[in-house]
């Protein structure tokens, strides 16, 4: 796994409330939200599908992983560095 361009403890400060908000504002669709996480998609200009797992809490676990999976999702389908997206 690549190192977070950030402290992994900034990304436990990430409130996954404002993910979800980002991720509606930019065309990203839920599709399933369960206790514990909820999974977003987005459709790709060549017909695939971008999937990101956003946990609905600061406790999971693997939070900081979570989130920085998602950073680098966004990154790859914005065509932005990693770091721009944060």
């Amino acid at each position: 796994m690549k190192t977070p361009p950030v402290d992994v403890k900034s990304l436990n400060l990430i409130n996954p409330t404002s993910i979800a908000e980002y991720l509606k504002r930019h065309e990203w669709e839920k599709v399933s939200d369960k206790n514990e996480a909820s999974v977003w998609s987005f459709a790709l200009k060549d017909g695939r599908v971008a999937r990101v797992l956003l946990p609905n809490s600061t406790e999971h676990p693997d939070f900081s992983s979570r989130i920085y999976d998602i950073i680098r999702v966004i990154s790859t389908v914005e065509e932005r560095p990693e770091t721009d997206v944060l």
